[in-house]
């Protein structure tokens, strides 16, 4: 379990590290987004995702976890997995590759 805070972060819930894919899905705009989900608590996910998809602050967004061999249907307004608001982006660099450290805050009480 992870309970230190990076200088500047604004998370107030224990953070436990977490391995997994997740999808990104926006009904809005139809488009579904592969990211890793890093850690997580009871209140929202750090995400990894790829560069250059327009993920900005205050975006809603479906969270699902990914199961091997299904892809969600973008557009699909049934909303299957919880809500999230993008609340932090970060751009990471490394020797290897740049990605985008996202920060999705769970939203209660919307469907």
């Amino acid at each position: 379990m992870s309970d230190m805070a990076a200088p500047g972060d604004r998370r107030h819930a224990t953070r436990s590290d977490s391995h997994g894919e997740m999808w990104l899905i926006s009904h809005e705009a139809g488009t579904v987004l592969r990211c890793r989900c890093d850690n997580a608590s009871e209140r929202g996910l750090h995400l990894i995702a790829p560069l250059g998809y327009g993920i900005a602050e205050g975006q809603q967004y479906e969270l699902r976890a990914i199961h091997p061999g299904v892809m969600p249907i973008p557009g699909y307004q049934s909303v299957c997995g919880p809500l999230g608001t993008i609340v932090h982006t970060e751009v990471i660099e490394d020797a290897h590759e740049s990605r985008l450290g996202v920060g999705v805050a769970f939203t209660v009480g919307q469907a």
